[in-house]
Formats: structure tokens, C-alpha cells, sequence
């Protein structure tokens, strides 16, 4: 039997891999090689696990894992991309097989919570380096960082650890108060705020509204509702850089109406990019940047400044079909119906952030949101079993007993 400490060391190994350690640039190239070796031996490894039957969240990752590898048919009809190149492009969106090889494992949950938050440390501390020192860009996929909205803007990658330790941290201040609790929210806070981006401002503040308003004592709805309107006025009546380019880009979208850029890209690339039936149903496939396909792609990027990654789960439905789209639509629906212990809250959290950024943003289809969402849905299956007394919590991992839910299937 395999010892736990190798899986441990070999989920730390493959969260390293697949974000590309916040996509540092100077070792893209080594990453992207070992990405690609990662999913031929990861997939080598879970495949027979595809037979898995039980269990909530197998059935939506399966769809999404078998839409990959059924778009490699459109992309060789239409695209004129050969198999091999397929498989290549495949390799960055396979973090989907990390599910299946954490039911394998059978990593302990408090060990995955704290490497996850461990990883969402080591990103802040990153991102600190590289906001005071904005000379050389080490991470990301920016050539340089320029004053935006009224500061220097800094997108930095694996923003899914930042999220995680920010539910994990507003999930600790519902039922008992204690500041230790704020203090280490606060680091996580600051950091997406300081990235200036809309829609991340919007899903935490939506779901930490649910979270006092729903799920918190009344003392805490008070203060919620407080807090809300302080930071509303504040919104709409300072001067403050920030927030006046916050509102200045709003209102300029607004504004744009049929013309804002993120539409005219969803048209375009659900209408005239590709009108073969076929595509419709499975998509394009994921394109290669050395075929005919990815260089229409990085033409359309470089010439018209479309990019899929700025229209949301439609990048996903373009590439992947249908079955891409409803094994999300699963993943969602299952975080609203199926009951949880109220401390593990910010498991649901997590995937109703990934819902509301899958209307603008890459968080369905970039492996730094993605390795997260592939590890929280793990924890999910845990936390379903421990509120029906399925499973025993122990510091020591879970009783193989109470694991049966995760055999496979015999057919």
C-alpha cells in the first residue's frame, strides 16, 4: 500500500504543476513540459476510476473530464488539429483528474485544508513581493504592471487559494466572534481588493451579505447591514483612486451598452467563429498554439483583442460542448441541495464564487481556480458524509469502512 505522506507529497506536487507556482514566468516553459507529462501519467493513474459510480460530484466531473477528449473530434474535422496536439492542449485543463485521484488517496481533509491555506499564504506573500517590486513581472501573464483604476493593478494567478482562505477565514467569524479570526481574514481581503477587479469585489461581498445576513447570529445581521451601508456611502461619495476608478470603469461600461467588448466577443465566438453543427454540440476543442486552430485563436487575440478567457463558461461551451457546460450546471445545483455542516459553509462558498465568476472571468477554465475547485468538492463529498454520520472525523484521516460510497462500480 502506497504510504499517505507520498500522496500528500505527490497533491502538493500537482497543485504546484498545474498553477505553474502562480505562473512564474521564469520557469514557464519547464512547467508547461511537465504539465503535459503530469496528464499522461495522471490520467494513466485515475482512468480506471472513471467507473466510479457513487458519490455527488463524480457524475458532473466525469461529464466534464469525457467533454474534453469527444471535442478532440471537432477540432480534427474542422481544425486540422492531429491527436497528439489535441492531448497537448488537453494537459492544462486535466486538473479535472485530480478529483479522481483524491478519492484514490484518500488524503485526510484537514490536511488538504491547511495545504490550501498554506498555498494561499505563500501567494500573498508573492504578490507582496511583486506589488513593491513592480520593475521585473515574475508572475502572471502580464509584460508589465500599469497604473489602472487608481493603482498600480496587479492580477496575480492562483487567485482559487486566495478565495479558499477568504471563506475559510469569514466561514470562522459566524457562530463565535474572535479577532484572531478577522486578523487573518483581513491579509486576504486586502490582496483581492488591491487587485481592483469588479466581479471579485462583487462575489465575496454577495456571499459574505448571505453569509451575516442568513447564517449568523442577529448581533452579526446588525452589523452586516451597518457594514453595507458605511461601505456603500463610502462607495458612491469618496475621492479615493481606487474606488473613483472602480466607478469610473463601471459607468463606462454601462455606457458602452451593445458595444461592451465582452459581448461582441460571446457573439462572435458563439456565431461566427465556428457554425458546423457538430461544434455546437461538442465544441471546437482545445486548440494548440502550433495548429491552424490555435493560431486563428492568438490571431483573433493579437488583431481584434477578443479572448476567450474574458466571456466565462461560454470559453468553456466554445471548447468543450454541451457536457462541459452541464457538468458545471450539476456542480452548481448540488452546492444549493445537498446539506452540509454549517463550520464547512465555505466549501459551498467557494463554488458559489466560481458561479457567479463564470459570468466574465477564466475561473471555470483556468487551473488556478480549478485545482481548488476539484479539491473543495472532495472536501464536499467529505462534509455530506460526516453530517449524515456516514464518516468518522478523526485527526488520523477516515475509517476505510465508511468509505464504500467511492467503490467502484462492477459492470
Amino acid at each position: 500500500m502506497i504510504n499517505k505522506k507520498f500522496y500528500l507529497v505527490v497533491y502538493v506536487f500537482l497543485l504546484i504543476v498545474y498553477t505553474r507556482f502562480f505562473e512564474f514566468r521564469p520557469a514557464e516553459t519547464l512547467f508547461i513540459r511537465s504539465t503535459v507529462l503530469v496528464f499522461f501519467v495522471l490520467l494513466a493513474f485515475t482512468i480506471r476510476r472513471l467507473t466510479y459510480e457513487k458519490g455527488h460530484f463524480i457524475k458532473p466531473i466525469k461529464l466534464i473530464i469525457f467533454s474534453f477528449f469527444l471535442a478532440i473530434i471537432p477540432s480534427a474535422l474542422f481544425w486540422s488539429q492531429d491527436i497528439f496536439q489535441s492531448l497537448v492542449a488537453i494537459a492544462p485543463y486535466s486538473y479535472f483528474l485530480l478529483f479522481l485521484f483524491l478519492i484514490e488517496a484518500r488524503i485526510n481533509k484537514d490536511v488538504i485544508i491547511k495545504t490550501l491555506l498554506v498555498l494561499a499564504y505563500v501567494g500573498l506573500i508573492l504578490f507582496l513581493y511583486q506589488f513593491f517590486f513592480t520593475t521585473t513581472v515574475l508572475f502572471g501573464g502580464k509584460e508589465e504592471f500599469l497604473e489602472d483604476r487608481g493603482v498600480i493593478r496587479i492580477l496575480f494567478p492562483g487567485e482559487g487559494f486566495t478565495f479558499f482562505a477568504l471563506f475559510y477565514y469569514l466561514n470562522k467569524l459566524s457562530k463565535k466572534f474572535k479577532l484572531k479570526h478577522l486578523l487573518l481574514l483581513l491579509p486576504f481581503l486586502v490582496m483581492m481588493l488591491m487587485q481592483v477587479t469588479r466581479i471579485y469585489i462583487l462575489a465575496f461581498g454577495l456571499i459574505a451579505i448571505y453569509h451575516f445576513m442568513i447564517k449568523s447570529k442577529v448581533k452579526y445581521r446588525i452589523g452586516g447591514i451597518i457594514i453595507f451601508l458605511v461601505c456603500y456611502l463610502y462607495y458612491n461619495n469618496t475621492e479615493n483612486a481606487i474606488v473613483k476608478g472602480i466607478r469610473d470603469a463601471t459607468e463606462n461600461d454601462v455606457e458602452q451598452k451593445e458595444d461592451y467588448i465582452r459581448l461582441i466577443e460571446a457573439e462572435y465566438f458563439l456565431y461566427e467563429f465556428s457554425n458546423h453543427t457538430t461544434t455546437y454540440l461538442l465544441g471546437n476543442g482545445a486548440y494548440n498554439y502550433n495548429s491552424s486552430y490555435g493560431k486563428k485563436i492568438l490571431s483573433l487575440n493579437e488583431n481584434e483583442h477578443f479572448f476567450l478567457e474574458d466571456i466565462g463558461i461560454v470559453k468553456g461551451y466554445i471548447l468543450f460542448g454541451i457536457l462541459f457546460v452541464f457538468g458545471y450546471i450539476l456542480i452548481f445545483i448540488k452546492s444549493f441541495t445537498i446539506k452540509i455542516p454549517h463550520n464547512q459553509l465555505y466549501l459551498k462558498y467557494y463554488i458559489w464564487m466560481i458561479l457567479i465568476l463564470s459570468f466574465t472571468t477564466r475561473a471555470n477554465t483556468s487551473a488556478g481556480f480549478g485545482v481548488v475547485l476539484v479539491s473543495v468538492l472532495y472536501l464536499f463529498e467529505l462534509a455530506y458524509l460526516e453530517q449524515n454520520n456516514l464518516i468518522e472525523t478523526k485527526s488520523t484521516g477516515m475509517l476505510k469502512r465508511n468509505f464504500k460510497q467511492y467503490s467502484p462500480s462492477k459492470t
